[in-house]
C-alpha cells in the first residue's frame, strides 16, 4: 500500500543532521532489503558517494565515486 508520508515519517527520514558514519550504518543495516530488490549496486554507489563527499547531503553536490 502506498500513502503520503506524514510529518513524523518525513522527520524520521531526514539525513541532514547525521554524520557520515551514522548514515552509512543506517544504509548498511538495510543491506538485506537492497539484496531482496536486487539493488545492492545502488547501495554500494551511495556508500561510495558518501565516502567521497564527507558531510554532503545533496546528491547533486556529491563527488561521483
Amino acid at each position: 500500500m502506498t500513502r503520503t508520508p506524514d510529518s513524523r515519517a518525513i522527520e524520521e527520514g531526514l539525513t541532514a543532521g547525521l554524520r557520515d558514519k551514522a548514515l552509512a550504518a543506517i544504509l548498511n543495516s538495510n543491506r538485506a532489503l537492497f539484496e531482496d530488490y536486487g539493488t545492492t549496486d545502488q547501495l554500494d554507489t551511495m556508500m561510495a558517494a558518501i565516502a567521497a563527499s564527507p558531510g554532503v547531503r545533496d546528491a547533486w553536490k556529491m563527488s561521483r565515486p
